[in-house]
């Protein structure tokens, strides 16, 4: 994948990976190569750590090796797996496994189980296009016109920088009962709940009880 170019931190190839999942996966290659990438940003950490340990326990010193000191490099370096895939989150994400990368780990690990929940989204459009319209749609629905949900959305943003020093802005979307999902993920579940109250006269549910706004969706389903 010519991604990798040019790549050399852990949080460029979690970005890409977080851009390709909020697009919303159309084919389980396109969910792989997303996958892909997370393992990709592991590896530059599980590098790091390593070299971490090694100053942390100097078993090399002047020219020989202390066999005490290089029996406890290998008990700490053999404590986290090759592979993010095997990372499990009760077993390795500790703070005594992962140093001060615990945090970057426990995120990739929440990632890959997202991803790889993740319903396929059908490309009838070209990514772009859908991208562009998705948000629309949902700047369209944070206007405070009365429109309210049965379930609760919330997002977490950062302020990064690419690569290339460009600055842009990274979001995670959080749904009700199921945790980290992709934009694709929210917008299919905002959309009909959106028409649907615009075919009812868009009520103004902003005072409404939360079992009232569950009621009124009830219908939907029915």
């Amino acid at each position: 994948m010519s991604y990798r170019k040019g790549f050399s931190t852990s949080d460029q190839y979690r970005d890409l990976a977080v851009e390709m999942f909020n697009a919303g996966f159309n084919s389980n290659a396109n969910r792989k190569e997303a996958m892909t990438a997370l393992s990709r940003g592991y590896e530059i950490i599980r590098r790091a750590r390593d070299v971490q340990l090694r100053e942390e326990i100097p078993y090399f010193v002047d020219g020989e090796i202390n066999e005490e000191l290089y029996a406890e490099y290998l008990k700490a370096s053999d404590a986290y797996p090759m592979d993010l895939h095997n990372v499990r989150q009760a077993k390795h994400i500790d703070a005594e496994v992962f140093g001060d990368m615990t945090a970057q780990v426990a995120e990739l690990v929440e990632l890959r189980a997202a991803m790889k929940d993740a319903d396929l989204v059908p490309a009838s459009k070209n990514e772009a296009q859908i991208i562009i319209e998705q948000e629309r749609a949902a700047a369209k629905a944070v206007k405070d016109d009365g429109f309210r949900l049965d379930q609760w959305i919330t997002t977490q943003a950062w302020d990064c920088v690419s690569h290339l020093g460009n600055p842009y802005y990274r979001v995670n979307w959080y749904k009700q009962n199921e945790g980290l999902v992709s934009f694709a993920r929210i917008c299919s579940f905002v959309a009909p709940r959106r028409e649907f109250w615009e075919s009812k006269g868009k009520p103004n549910m902003s005072q409404w009880p939360y079992d009232q706004i569950e009621n009124f969706y009830s219908e939907m389903a029915a």
